[in-house]
């Protein structure tokens, strides 16, 4: 029964598409890491990938699933020594850096923007090349005491920032 309810909780906190934790997860996350060291050294990075809807529309949504369970595992792999990824909901994803500088946080960004500008992506029924797929990203630092939500507004202005300049890119706020 233990088990099972461990089980139960590990479910709750990941998202069943991209096997990323979820926004429950995320909440857990900063809670668990900021009340254990309440340090303001932490970024959180915000992202969605551009133009997704179209994207679907055009290829279809279980492509648009494909594409969203890379793109999982991409952060997955990127945060793999310091911070997790979260799956905030449709094509936007989280990222919580804790004890980070805003340069390396900034660094990771582009370095998670180029990387997925890279992937080549083929429909595996048909064989064709798919478009490139781009993400835009806004990068913040917590603020003293500040809580997640405060701190995802600041980085959502700073994503905002991104796609209303022109998207596939990185924005600090």
């Amino acid at each position: 029964i233990q088990a099972e309810l461990e089980q139960a909780k590990l479910e709750a906190l990941t998202d069943n598409l991209t096997k990323i934790q979820n926004r429950k997860g995320l909440n857990k996350f900063f809670s668990d890491t900021t009340s254990a060291k309440p340090s303001n050294d932490l970024a959180a990075v915000i992202l969605d990938i551009d133009h997704f809807k179209t994207f679907n529309d055009t290829f279809g949504h279980l492509i648009g699933d494909v594409i969203l369970r890379r793109l999982a595992k991409v952060l997955e792999s990127a945060t793999k020594q310091n911070g997790e990824a979260f799956r905030f909901g449709g094509e936007e994803f989280v990222i919580i850096l804790p004890n980070v500088t805003i340069d390396k946080a900034t660094s990771l960004a582009e370095r998670l923007r180029t990387h997925v500008a890279k992937m080549q992506l083929k429909h595996m029924k048909t064989g064709e090349v798919l478009p490139p797929v781009t993400i835009s990203l806004g990068v913040t630092m917590r603020q003293p005491e500040e809580s997640l939500e405060t701190l995802l507004n600041r980085a959502d202005e700073a994503l905002y920032e991104a796609k209303n300049e022109g998207r596939n890119q990185v924005k600090v706020n």
